[in-house]
């Protein structure tokens, strides 16, 4: 269920996307497919489903020993609400432990245990509560977009897409950030401040 930010009322018609890894460990981010890519409207009691297959641990980067855990990416977006990107994990996955993504505290609320169903299918739930949109003014979101290259010579480009501003770096978008008021966009584990 997708709540509002007074975790007691159910937020209808927010858009809950969701996208995750193949079994070849990587992102359809290219194709018109959009291979273990979904999306729907919540429904007027805040309800959402998907049904997928559990994805598979990764190398942090190519050559690496420390694995990303079975995860999956969600963004729930919606009128009046903080647009969230958040990812879930499962419990007893092996590589939670070192993830730095995974082992951070505010990590603990989405590693979530895998039950059995009545129909004997193997489920997760995730409930949502949103948090009330700060909206920063057109002019912060002009002044950060852009295209930057960084230290390492890698291309970094900031864009708005709703009330988010979204990090790509070399064509590929590594984060989603919103804005926590006084100039300070956030992601959960760090800020950015204009």
């Amino acid at each position: 269920t997708v709540f509002k930010e007074d975790g007691k009322t159910p937020f209808p018609n927010a858009m809950v996307e969701i996208w995750q890894a193949d079994d070849e460990k990587g992102y359809d981010n290219t194709t018109d497919d959009f291979g273990y890519r979904g999306s729907q409207r919540v429904a007027k009691n805040g309800k959402y489903h998907f049904i997928t297959s559990l994805p598979k641990p990764y190398p942090l980067s190519p050559g690496s020993t420390t694995y990303r855990p079975a995860h999956i990416h969600m963004r729930i977006s919606g009128d009046g609400q903080q647009d969230l990107i958040t990812q879930i994990y499962f419990k007893d996955d092996p590589h939670l432990e070192k993830d730095p993504s995974s082992k951070s505290p505010e990590a603990i609320n989405r590693i979530l245990k895998i039950k059995e169903n009545s129909k004997k299918d193997e489920m997760v739930e995730f409930n949502v509560v949103m948090q009330k949109e700060f909206k920063p003014s057109p002019e912060v979101f002009k002044k950060l977009s852009g295209i930057y290259e960084m230290k390492d010579e890698s291309l970094v480009e900031f864009y708005k897409d709703g009330d988010m501003l979204f990090v790509k770096r070399n064509g590929q978008i590594i984060e989603g950030l919103f804005y926590k008021g006084n100039n300070t966009f956030g992601s959960g584990t760090k800020d950015l401040k204009v």
